[in-house]
């Protein structure tokens, strides 16, 4: 079976998990089919993308200067300030950024 596409991605601890677990029952041949698994897929799927993109507005005071720089920041990444402050908290929640 051919592995998907490498993407350039730091997971966490709990994702990285559950890709060693799903690549050890790949080499194994352990994986087992679920009952109806293209309704089972869809049902995931339904799932996935009701929860994927659920965003929560919150709000933060933030010193000029520190907007500024978030600014400055997020425009050498190519994306909208609000956007990169969001990236820093999730980095930073999963352990992906140290300060």
């Amino acid at each position: 079976m051919n592995m998907p596409k490498k993407f350039n991605y730091v997971l966490d601890q709990e994702e990285q998990e559950t890709l060693d677990a799903l690549e050890k029952a790949l080499e194994e041949g352990t994986l087992k089919s679920v009952p109806n698994v293209k309704r089972e897929m869809r049902r995931i799927q339904k799932i996935a993308t009701a929860n994927i993109n659920r965003m929560k507005s919150v709000r933060l005071k933030l010193s000029l200067k520190d907007i500024n720089r978030a600014q400055e920041k997020a425009l050498q990444e190519g994306l909208e300030w609000e956007n990169f402050l969001s990236s820093v908290v999730h980095k930073y929640l999963a352990g992906n950024l140290r300060v």
